[in-house]
């Protein structure tokens, strides 16, 4: 199978005083190069991360793009994900994984999915997968079939003037039939208020703990 994906890394992260969270450290690690490795681990093929380049070491590989307008939300991140995807000139994957940056845990729910629409592709009826973590469905954990994702794409942008411009990502991706599957507890977990740092061992840049200068 052949997958690629989109990791969203942008978002003005108003909660945490504006601070970046793709460079937030678990282990030594940003979490939007966590979120790379995570993609290439289940087989990603190309990988595009949407938003300011946080300056960090990734693999050459990876393709940097940013929504227009600049934090416009996460369904013209996608947008702009999708159409870096679609004009690289690649033989066309048959599925694109979205992965939000800011989900530390994420690895096995993305093996998970991975796995789930791999099994699916034989029967042409569901246009993806998505994780559902407690019973919510997480739309930033989620695989799909790449002419599904441009078609709903599409169809939002052609909808008023405002496009994909802070369009709910429930609403963008409504019109496809994703099959939900449960992913282990926890994986979904983001990062969004100052609490959520040290549950999940996170430190700044620099080394030091969140909300402590060095």
């Amino acid at each position: 199978m052949i997958l690629d994906a989109v990791v969203l890394a942008g978002g003005r992260s108003r909660r945490l005083g504006g601070l970046a969270k793709a460079t937030l450290e678990l282990d030594g690690e940003p979490l939007v190069a966590r979120a790379v490795r995570i993609a290439l681990e289940a087989g990603a093929r190309r990988v595009v991360v949407v938003g300011p380049d946080p300056g960090v070491a990734l693999p050459v590989s990876v393709t940097f793009t940013r929504e227009e307008p600049a934090f416009g939300g996460p369904a013209a991140a996608i947008g702009a994900g999708a159409a870096v995807l679609a004009g690289a000139g690649a033989p066309s994957a048959e599925g694109i994984l979205l992965l939000a940056c800011d989900m530390p845990a994420a690895a096995p729910a993305v093996a998970t999915l991975v796995t789930a629409f791999a099994s699916r592709l034989a029967d042409g009826d569901a246009d993806g997968v998505i994780g559902v973590d407690r019973g919510r469905r997480q739309p930033l954990l989620a695989v799909v079939r790449p002419a599904a994702l441009v078609s709903a794409l599409t169809a939002a942008r052609d909808r008023g003037p405002s496009g994909l411009r802070d369009l709910a990502l429930r609403e963008l991706l409504a019109p496809l039939r994703l099959d939900a599957v449960p992913v282990p507890e926890g994986s979904s977990d983001d990062v969004d208020e100052p609490e959520d740092l040290p549950r999940h061992g996170l430190l700044r840049p620099d080394g030091a703990e969140i909300g402590r200068t060095a």
